[in-house]
């Protein structure tokens, strides 16, 4: 067979076969952009409730995909499930061409107000690995936040954009303060922060708990607006505690999950 007719069978061939691989394991456009850390970027608050001393799963804020920074404290640990539909609608699906499945265990350490974070969280059906990471260096005060530092995929693992899915290039930095701003019938709680890549620019949200066990929220993330809210099974004292999560990025996809926390 002529040398140019061979070219261009394998040519064709390879077209055939990996196209639609590519087209099955990309998400619609609205989400390329750091699209591992778009439904959760697997750091403190994101999709379950921790308390302004570090306790997960007690009384406080939760946020979507930007981080809180109130940080877990020794003794706490985390165990977070989460799918994001890549396509809009809702599917219970953990992968495939609509769904994106984050899996996050998380513990912390340090003293309450001064918690150290960290996971090895697990995105997308294969598992590829992100470690992320949170200090919290100044507790809250009366008259100002509770400070905090972090990244997310420190090892550079991940891709930053679905245009160049195989790069490792998602590492992103960040400095948040987070703040009790009402404290009377519905506690409200302000995050502000700003940061490089995922987090590149300012970002910014609102907490708000309707009552023990039910929060309300909504942020800028920098790449869109999400709202989301949690309903924990148990009362926020119990040591241990399940929480439910439904959520919406960018006010179009929907995302939904369940963590477990363990407190002292």
């Amino acid at each position: 067979m002529h040398p140019k007719v061979v070219k261009i069978t394998l040519t064709l061939l390879c077209t055939v076969l990996l196209v639609p691989g590519l087209l099955w394991a990309h998400p619609v456009e609205d989400l390329y952009e750091y699209y591992q850390f778009r439904f959760s970027s697997g750091l403190p608050g994101n999709n379950w409730t921790i308390s302004p001393d570090g306790q997960v799963g007690a009384a406080g804020p939760s946020q979507m995909a930007i981080p809180v920074a109130y940080t877990p404290s020794r003794g706490n640990f985390v165990l977070s499930a989460n799918v994001g539909m890549s396509r809009g609608g809702l599917h219970l699906r953990w992968k495939g061409r609509d769904a994106n499945g984050t899996f996050v265990p998380a513990f912390g350490i340090g003293r309450p107000g001064r918690g150290f974070y960290a996971t090895y969280m697990l995105t997308g059906h294969k598992g590829g690995p992100a470690y992320n990471g949170q200090w919290q260096f100044m507790p809250e005060g009366e008259n100002w936040p509770a400070l905090a530092i972090g990244g997310i995929d420190v090892r550079d693992q991940r891709a930053s954009t679905q245009y160049r899915p195989f790069d490792g290039d998602a590492q992103s930095f960040y400095l948040v303060g987070t703040k009790q701003v009402k404290t009377e019938k519905f506690p409200t709680y302000a995050t502000v922060g700003v940061g490089t890549g995922r987090f590149q620019g300012i970002f910014a949200g609102l907490s708000t708990r309707i009552d023990d066990r039910f929060t309300l929220a909504a942020e800028y993330d920098t790449l869109g607006v999400n709202a989301n809210m949690t309903y924990s099974l148990k009362d926020p004292d119990s040591r241990d505690n399940y929480t439910l999560m439904f959520g919406v990025a960018d006010l179009r996809y929907m995302s939904y999950g369940l963590t477990y926390t363990k407190s002292r």
